[in-house]
């Protein structure tokens, strides 16, 4: 905004900066709902509220700053209704889920799921997934994770402190075709490097990946290290939709659609993840479900006894649009096989070559070879 002044002859200009946003992460303590404030609460219907509604709201309003012996200190009987009266209010937050959690893991929901969004729609970088990150790689070995991050532009450091969740069960990160900037191959590449070598991922079954403007064989190749990854669905990229598609990348085989399945054939994951009926949190859930059966060996943890918690990053303002996902699977015994069998790439041959030389001990030409004693003649 500028502004003339006719008497001086000037012209000011007024600059304004972005909203201030505080660097303290708020997503564990954000709710959708309201928590009412005891304080202020008016009791509508007739006469005052029970005893048991007022105590209800003061321990819901302070639930947060209570430890997980002061629930168990309660008992289920009576901490079932603050849990119950969360959720029916849309006010539990992941602080207060992590504390039921700890005082009630075998009482809580299965299946939990939070929504976060990013304020801004110009907002490309995901701020709040270190915080993510760090609380989710804080729980309890014995559950599983479900993360989605959608609509960010995500560089090789964001992927690398993906390994840091020992619980991560199932992995989505989705761009709308690639809107935001592609993603180099060699990220993938060093993103599987680091799996290997460090021994992250140890639960991830299924992994959604796209669309960052990678060819499938190059996604494929970089995932193979993932040790028990057993389910990928590709999006194609708009950029690549023109070359050639095969069935088989080494280990993966393309699992083609079912025309039409019967009710009683198990769903495959071209329709779970079609199904306009379910929710993006049930469609991960369910495809998890699947990847336990194609997994070989069974695995030792049964889908109706683990607990889990989803979480989704979504850059608010911007819209998903539903490419083709190619999925492909494979067996996890004939991967170890092929892996094991796998030769060496050129460049470490090379290096290996260079190491080989360098430790070898260098040898004198017979011309340069000088007597000591006459060596020492010269300076007599």
């Amino acid at each position: 905004m500028s502004l003339f002044d006719k008497s001086s002859g000037l012209v000011y200009t007024e600059t304004t900066s972005g909203r201030v946003r505080s660097m303290i992460p708020t997503w564990a303590t954000h709710s959708r709902g309201r928590r009412p404030d005891p304080s202020k609460h008016q009791h509508r219907g007739n006469g005052s509220s029970t005893l048991q509604s007022m105590a209800i709201r003061a321990c819901i309003w302070h639930v947060d700053s209570m430890e997980p012996e002061a629930l168990q200190w309660l008992g289920w009987h009576y901490a079932s209704r603050l849990y119950d009266k969360l959720k029916q209010t849309d006010t539990l937050t992941f602080n207060t889920w992590s504390i039921f959690a700890k005082a009630y893991p075998e009482q809580i929901d299965r299946l939990t799921h939070f929504q976060i969004y990013e304020g801004e729609a110009w907002a490309s970088v995901p701020t709040q997934l270190p915080s993510i990150i760090d609380r989710l790689s804080k729980l309890d070995v014995s559950m599983i994770t479900f993360l989605c991050i959608q609509n960010f532009v995500l560089n090789i450091d964001h992927l690398i402190a993906l390994t840091k969740i020992d619980t991560l069960a199932a992995l989505v990160l989705e761009q709308g075709n690639g809107v935001l900037g592609h993603m180099p191959a060699v990220s993938v590449r060093n993103w599987g490097r680091s799996v290997g070598e460090g021994g992250a991922f140890k639960k991830l079954r299924v992994l959604v990946f796209g669309d960052f403007g990678i060819d499938r064989a190059a996604v494929l190749r970089g995932v193979s290290h993932f040790p028990v990854l057993t389910l990928v669905g590709v999006l194609d990229s708009s950029t690549i939709r023109s070359q050639t598609r095969e069935a088989c990348y080494g280990e993966w085989q393309y699992t083609s659609p079912s025309p039409s399945p019967s009710p009683s054939q198990e769903q495959g994951p071209e329709l779970m993840w079609a199904d306009t009926q379910t929710t993006k949190a049930q469609k991960i859930q369910l495809l998890y479900d699947l990847s336990n059966g194609l997994a070989q060996p069974p695995p030792t943890i049964k889908p109706d006894i683990h607990r889990s918690v989803s979480v989704s990053l979504v850059c608010k303002g911007r819209a998903i649009q539903d490419n083709t996902v190619a999925w492909f699977s494979r067996d996890l015994s004939k991967a170890k096989s092929l892996l094991a069998k796998r030769p060496m790439n050129g460049g470490d041959l090379q290096d290996e070559k260079r190491h080989d030389a360098s430790n070898k001990k260098r040898r004198a030409r017979d011309v340069k070879k000088v007597d000591v004693g006459s060596l020492l003649g010269t300076f007599t």
